[in-house]
Formats: structure tokens, C-alpha cells, sequence
């Protein structure tokens, strides 16, 4: 019984550490370059104007050579837009969709020129419903600001 207690116990007080980290965690820095904001919007607008919806957007600083993932719920037949738009400063990028398959879907490497920002558009359609992982990074040797956004139709 003394077992069965001391182990309720540490779950609840591991419960409440892991509540606690999350809650002080620090967020990316925000995105500052506007070319790389006002790029995403601009293309955003151009897929709106084609019937498409807005269903993420993003826009920050992420750390070199980190891969930062989100979800998306997604329903078979329905057609996805993806766009990735990298700083000036990345020397390399990477985008992946992956199914609920763990199948990738969209795979687009490229690297930088260091002077201009990359613009990734990338479209597919759902083959199964379900939750689709997209998962972007870059590698950079200074601060440099990304954004992603996926609309569908």
C-alpha cells in the first residue's frame, strides 16, 4: 500500500514539475525582418484570393539546426498549401510533411545565397484523414527569422 502511495505521489509531483517547466519556458524571439513576414503574407494573399484558407501561420527566430514540428489535421481528397519562407541568412533549410503513415509527403532542401530570403511552396493532397507532422529547420550562424503557414482548399 506504502508502494502504491509513494508512486501516486511522485506522478502528481512529476505532473506539477512538468506543468510548472512549460508554463516558464521561453518562446522563440519573434520574427523582426519584415521581408520575411510581408514575403509570407504577400503569398498567403495570392492563395486566398484562389478560394484557399488560412489554417496556420508562423513567424520567429528558431535556433540552427533546430527542427521544429506542428500538426495538422488534414482530410483525404483536400488540397494543402504549404509555404516556408527562409531569411537571408541561412545557409541551408529543410521542409517535411509527414502522414500519419510516417510516409514524407514534401521533402525540399535547398541553401541559401545569403543575400536574398528562399520562398519553399510546396502543395499536396491528403491521401488519408488524419494528422499530418510538418517539420521545418535551417542552419544558420546568425539570428535568422522563418516563416511557414499552410492554407487549404
Amino acid at each position: 500500500m506504502r508502494t502504491i502511495f509513494g508512486l501516486v505521489i511522485v506522478f502528481f509531483m512529476g505532473c506539477q514539475l512538468s506543468f510548472a517547466q512549460k508554463a516558464t519556458s521561453p518562446k522563440a524571439p519573434a520574427c523582426r525582418d519584415a521581408k520575411v513576414h510581408g514575403k509570407l503574407v504577400s503569398i498567403d494573399k495570392e492563395w486566398e484570393d484562389k478560394k484557399y484558407k488560412l489554417v496556420y501561420f508562423n513567424s520567429e527566430n528558431i535556433p540552427s539546426k533546430a527542427m521544429i514540428p506542428f500538426k495538422i489535421d488534414v482530410v483525404q481528397g483536400e488540397t494543402y498549401q504549404v509555404n516556408y519562407v527562409v531569411g537571408a541568412h541561412a545557409s541551408k533549410y529543410q521542409l517535411d510533411v509527414v502522414d500519419n503513415n510516417v510516409k514524407n509527403v514534401v521533402r525540399e532542401k535547398g541553401k541559401g545565397d545569403k543575400q536574398n530570403i528562399a520562398v519553399v511552396s510546396k502543395q499536396f493532397t491528403a491521401a488519408t484523414t488524419g494528422v499530418y507532422m510538418v517539420v521545418f529547420s535551417q542552419q544558420t550562424k546568425e539570428d535568422n527569422c522563418v516563416a511557414i503557414s499552410v492554407l487549404k482548399k
